[in-house]
């Protein structure tokens, strides 16, 4: 079954936003290993010029 299929159509809004917030809950630590792996590629001062956009990325993905 794929998550958002035919059924998804018959769902109300709350329920699809309630989904996609689990949803995202689940690839947290996966987006957040990702952006640890580019910046072990690109350690030249990558992590200090987004050092400050990563901090309030991780700060949103603690309130989700």
């Amino acid at each position: 079954m794929f998550p958002f299929g035919k059924n998804t159509i018959f769902l109300k809004p709350q329920r699809l936003k309630v989904t996609k917030i689990k949803f995202f809950k689940v690839y947290k630590l996966a987006i957040i290993g990702v952006i640890n792996f580019f910046g072990y590629i690109f350690p030249f001062d990558f992590k200090y010029l987004f050092l400050p956009n990563l901090r309030d990325f991780a700060s949103l993905w603690q309130k989700i």
